[in-house]
């Protein structure tokens, strides 16, 4: 049995993942519309959450509730909990409820935020390698002031231009200037 005063309450993980913003669900294989795949995971995650305890462990909900919920079918949400795994929000299934039973999830948020910023300060460290190069650097993430989330680094997605190099984004050939 958990002490009393290590034992969380059984909405602190509904708490601690409400507040995680869509580019915390968004994948590198992600095309250009990645935000309606990104909402549909935070969606499932956010559900998910309601049934752990405090600390993310013990859901035991079955898929095809999860697709009633979701209103997609069995094997979409079956694709959205792999994304959800690739994303390190869920730990692989731990086990049965009974012998033909529901899986046991678990929610990691330490992995989650742990692999968002990896992921963040690769795409700045190939920034700096691409700008010191004088590459045309079209893309970077800087820290975001609007959301209050105070744990976890604040991100959004912005666009930037050097001057150090000026392409036809079509071609990538120099641009001829007069």
């Amino acid at each position: 049995m958990i002490p009393p005063e290590k034992k969380k309450s059984s909405v602190a993980c509904v708490r601690d993942w409400r507040d995680f913003s869509e580019d915390y669900y968004r994948l590198p294989t992600d095309g250009r519309q990645w935000r309606s795949q990104a909402v549909l995971r935070m969606r499932l995650a956010d559900y998910l959450s309601t049934f752990a305890n405090g600390d993310g462990t013990s859901i035991t909900v079955g898929v095809e509730r999860m697709s009633d919920k979701l209103g997609r079918d069995y094997r979409t949400t079956l694709r959205l909990l792999d994304d959800l795994r690739k994303l390190k929000a869920l730990a692989p299934k731990s086990g049965l409820t009974s012998e033909h039973g529901t899986a046991i999830r678990e929610m990691t948020m330490e992995a989650f935020v742990a692999r968002h910023e990896a992921d963040l300060e690769a795409e700045y460290q190939a920034y700096q390698m691409r700008q010191t190069e004088g590459t045309r650097c079209d893309k970077l993430r800087v820290p975001d002031a609007t959301n209050s989330r105070p744990d976890a680094t604040n991100w959004s997605r912005v666009c930037r231009t050097t001057d150090l190099d000026r392409t036809d984004r079509h071609t990538n050939r120099p641009n001829k200037q007069a």
